[in-house]
């Protein structure tokens, strides 16, 4: 495409909420219509946008937000596994809903277990699909790997009834970007779609790296430590009788 790309892709001013309003509209004006892996669109010009929910759904719903406001409809992958938030809680599943409100989709975000076969792991989407499915009484009907394995993406990977947003038609190497460990393998992603010549799109984002201001990542991480610290605070505290005591007067 002959890009000429200057930005480090890792450069904190690339996550800020205002770039992110400028990508929508970027591709607004370019003409791509906003499309679900839940949907049999043959519309030759579309994006899928996804997001990943590996750490933060606070952030999520911000994000959910910002796409509301412009009628953007993107796809929320949220995960089972996860050491940050617990999607059995009646807080997260709130704030899922929420995001369901705002015209969005949800989907499951398995992690790839290596000692599963293949087997192992459709029995794995479906059985996390259904239970999520449940949770939020939504038709959970698509799902993402999270670090998925080589063999997942060099094979056609299907689980009967949920589409994968790596599969066909989703996702190939050349008309995907992703903001993945903070950084944009593209460079500065507003250049890039801009000069995207395309006609299928799709673009991963982990919400967990978006601020309002330029911020770096260590900041970002140890604001997420402080907040997990006081809900597992919080928790002690209205829950165990012992930790109320010694806790609340600490």
């Amino acid at each position: 495409m002959g890009r000429v790309n200057l930005i480090s892709g890792n450069d904190p001013r690339l996550f800020t909420y205002g770039l992110y309003r400028d990508l929508l509209r970027t591709l607004e004006e370019r003409g791509y219509r906003f499309a679900l892996f839940s949907e049999d669109l043959t519309d030759p010009r579309r994006v899928y946008l996804r997001h990943d929910l590996d750490l933060d759904v606070d952030k999520a719903v911000v994000m959910a937000d910002i796409e509301a406001e412009k009628s953007v409809r993107a796809t929320y992958f949220v995960m089972f596994d996860n050491a940050f938030y617990n999607v059995g809680s009646s807080r997260v599943q709130r704030q899922l809903r929420t995001i369901l409100d705002g015209g969005h989709d949800i989907g499951v975000h398995v992690v790839h277990d290596p000692t599963f076969t293949v087997s192992d792991m459709i029995r794995r989407c479906a059985a996390q699909a259904r239970a999520l499915g449940e949770l939020l009484d939504h038709d959970v009907s698509c799902f993402s790997f999270h670090r998925p394995a080589r063999e997942l993406l060099d094979t056609e990977f299907s689980v009967p009834g949920l589409a994968n947003a790596y599969g066909k038609p989703f996702f190939a190497a050349d008309r995907y970007v992703s903001d993945s460990n903070h950084d944009w393998r593209c460079g500065d992603p507003g250049v890039f779609l801009r000069e995207f010549d395309g006609e299928v799109l799709q673009i991963l984002t982990h919400p967990f790296w978006w601020t309002e201001e330029p911020t770096p990542p260590i900041e970002k991480f140890s604001a997420l430590l402080e907040k997990s610290a006081a809900r597992a605070h919080g928790y002690l505290v209205d829950n165990v009788k012992l930790a109320h005591k010694l806790l609340s007067s600490a």
